[in-house]
């Protein structure tokens, strides 16, 4: 038996301007199938650090990060399933 806890990958990565948009932020979840694209707010050090304070205000808590080579990830406990599914509209 594993006592591997359940969680949810948030993949965070930074969308260069174009022509007509600022940048951007796109958030996917892999498991869910589902990924958002969020204006860069400027207020923020990274997209990263605009994601996480995101995540907070929605009530869920990363318990790890990782740094991958062009995205960063949240780790999230499975609990909030239904909290992230909320936020992207897939409830």
């Amino acid at each position: 038996m594993s006592n591997t806890l359940n969680t949810i990958a948030v993949v965070v990565s930074y969308v260069s301007p174009t022509n007509t948009r600022g940048s951007r932020v796109k958030v996917e979840i892999p498991r869910m199938r589902i990924k958002k694209i969020l204006s860069l707010d400027h207020q923020y050090n990274s997209p990263a650090d605009q994601i996480e304070a995101w995540l907070f205000d929605i009530g869920v808590s990363p318990i790890a990060q990782a740094e991958l080579p062009k995205a960063h990830a949240f780790v999230v406990n499975f609990i909030h399933w239904d909290a992230l599914a909320n936020c992207f509209g897939k409830a």
